[in-house]
């Protein structure tokens, strides 16, 4: 749950932070936060835990690409989640 709820909470800042606009730019981003935070765990620094689990990265990493999945799929199914203007009422 938490890189999904890092990589939504970069789509807030997108439009102020121009290289958060790709989805790739997130999903590395969210990917590299919570990785540093396992890897750090692995030299007893507690940071977001205290146990270095290997699986954790792997879990990590499925948690992005679904985050990416669904805002790819937001953005295709709603004109509003990538920022695109709404028809105007006819």
């Amino acid at each position: 749950m938490i890189p999904i709820g890092i990589y939504f909470l970069l789509t807030i800042v997108e439009d102020s932070i121009p290289l958060l606009r790709s989805w790739k730019a997130k999903a590395a981003l969210s990917f590299g936060i919570v990785a540093v935070s396992e890897i750090v765990q692995a030299f007893g620094i507690y940071f977001f835990g205290s146990t270095f689990d290997p699986l954790d990265l792997v879990m990590f990493g499925a948690g992005v690409l679904l985050a990416a999945g669904l805002d790819r799929l937001f953005s295709a199914v709603f004109p509003f989640w990538s920022g695109e203007a709404a028809p105007a009422p006819a």
